[in-house]
């Protein structure tokens, strides 16, 4: 009796562990792994609306920007998962659907709020803004394939273009694409492309014993400090 009771416990802890797993991967197929790349566009995006917004504006569309821009930033996983691009890939046809379900409703919601955004000629600018951020991930793609001496290049590509979220969340409070406005840009990539520089620095001379090969690996972080 007590065998058996034990048996069923360990069929049901197995069967328990497995669903989570399931579950776990599921996760993993939709929803975005890079933590600090949501600070990346994040931050820029608030401080955009927070400079904006001292002089008064428009809070509905930056709400709408950033439903959208949110939207676009996960659409990525999904997408990636679909393609096979990513280190989980959707292998199923239970995978596929749920990866195309999810990429079906964030291109529904980003399209929406752009579309209300844009309507009637509005907030034209977000276009070029749009396209260049597109160009950046583009370059960034493109750079991770060339090797890990490229990686930190790659990943300042990225931040270029997750930056340029400060630009679009000022324009559409304020309306306008002043000095303001790419100074706000230019600050935010610094501010971000400082940290990614410093963590890379960090891993290179995680093993470093003495001064000299401290300094042998971290004299360019200093010169850009």
């Amino acid at each position: 009796m007590a065998l058996g009771v034990h048996l069923i416990d360990s069929n049901a802890m197995a069967y328990g562990a497995q669903v989570e797993a399931r579950e776990a991967r599921r996760h993993a197929l939709v929803i975005p792994r890079e933590h600090g790349a949501w600070g990346l566009l994040l931050v820029p995006m608030l401080t955009g609306a927070v400079v904006g917004l001292r002089h008064g504006g428009n809070i509905v569309a930056f709400l709408l920007l950033l439903i959208a821009a949110l939207a676009l930033f996960w659409l990525r996983t999904p997408t990636e998962s679909l393609l096979g691009t990513s280190a989980i890939r959707a292998h199923s046809r239970e995978e596929r659907r749920l990866v195309i379900s999810a990429i079906a409703l964030l291109v529904g919601i980003s399209a929406l709020t752009l579309g209300i955004l844009l309507w009637g000629g509005h907030h034209a600018a977000l276009c070029p803004i749009g396209g260049t951020a597109f160009l950046a991930f583009t370059a960034q793609a493109s750079l991770k394939k060339l090797g890990r001496r490229w990686r930190m290049i790659s990943e300042m590509a990225g931040t270029l273009g997750l930056s340029s979220s400060a630009v679009a969340a000022y324009y559409v409070v304020t309306g306008s694409l002043d000095i303001t406005a790419w100074i706000l840009w230019l600050a935010n990539f610094l501010f971000a492309g400082n940290q990614i520089h410093y963590v890379q620095l960090r891993i290179h001379t995680a093993r470093a014993q003495d001064f000299r090969s401290k300094f042998g690996n971290g004299w360019r972080f200093a010169a850009g400090q």
